[in-house]
């Protein structure tokens, strides 16, 4: 059993990380699907060692997106998302900076001995004192937005397995983010399967040592149908901003094919900056239509 489950990916409950910790700096899988017990899980990968790679539960986890991550938003219609031309956001951005935390998200655990075809990530609430918006840029520059909770969530996502992507995530606002992301798919059995977690941002100006990660009540999911209230987001002591969400499995089951910026198997594709920290050449990009609740994939 414990050579199968390694040939799968699988893992056991005692080996994910508990532990508070902040992490400010680095790369990392934010949002990383892996068996767990033989259960689709949504956890945190932490490689900012490659050679010690450590699984942690998102609920114990505070990203610091630092103050020096703050930015202006650039003039032009292409990125009206962000705001006012001129404004503050706080970026997390698609190509490593030093001194601030890379964040990205991982299915390179998952095989088709766990699942069939590709899954579904959803990005399902926000709470805080502002909005997320998470886009890639590449070719000429366009942005091509994967998820904005300023225009309603939830937002879903085709991401296929073996993908290991980042992109650019802007807040708009500093303060404490709770960032509440569902993974859905189908096992090998032919049943389905989700996990919710949240995700915690500390952004700008705030001390994390005083942010509790995590979310409110119950913080999962199930193989099976979601649990009720699992990784239900709370606000920040910044306040409450929550958009619109929903946490029924299908809102996140998007009909489109296709993958997020994908970057290969064995570690980033280094990406080349143009234009400030905004503007990417090079990655490579595949980003289906952005999917809203009661319309069709390529609203």
């Amino acid at each position: 059993p414990e050579a199968a489950a390694e040939r799968t990916g699988d893992t056991k409950k005692a080996d994910i990380a508990t532990e508070k910790v902040v992490i400010d700096d680095g790369h990392v899988d934010a949002i990383a699907g892996k068996m767990v017990n033989g259960a689709l899980r949504t956890l945190f990968k932490d490689s900012r060692d490659p050679s010690d790679t450590v699984w942690r539960e998102p609920s114990s986890v505070v990203l610091h997106v630092k103050p020096r991550a703050k930015q202006h938003v650039p003039a032009g219609s292409a990125y009206a998302f962000l705001g006012r031309a001129g404004s503050d956001f706080w970026l997390i951005p698609q190509v490593q900076q030093q001194g601030v935390v890379w964040a990205g998200w991982n299915t390179e655990d998952l095989t088709g001995k766990d699942l069939k075809g590709p899954v579904d990530l959803a990005l399902t609430k926000v709470s805080g004192p502002g909005t997320l918006a998470v886009w890639e840029t590449a070719g000429l520059g366009t942005p091509e937005v994967v998820y904005n909770s300023g225009d309603g969530l939830p937002d879903g996502r085709k991401v296929d397995l073996g993908v290991h992507a980042h992109a650019n995530w802007a807040f708009s606002k500093e303060g404490t983010y709770k960032v509440t992301f569902r993974l859905s798919g189908t096992l090998a059995s032919g049943k389905t399967a989700s996990d919710t977690r949240t995700y915690t941002f500390a952004v700008g100006d705030v001390d994390p040592s005083t942010v509790t990660p995590g979310g409110s009540g119950t913080d999962g999911g199930s193989t099976g149908d979601p649990a009720p209230g699992g990784g239900g987001a709370t606000a920040g002591p910044d306040g409450d901003a929550t958009s619109p969400g929903g946490t029924d499995a299908d809102d996140a089951a998007a009909d489109g094919g296709g993958s997020l910026a994908h970057t290969g198997a064995d570690g980033v594709l280094p990406l080349a900056a143009g234009a400030g920290a905004l503007v990417v050449a090079g990655a490579v990009v595949a980003v289906v239509g952005r999917r809203r609740r009661g319309t069709s994939p390529d609203a």
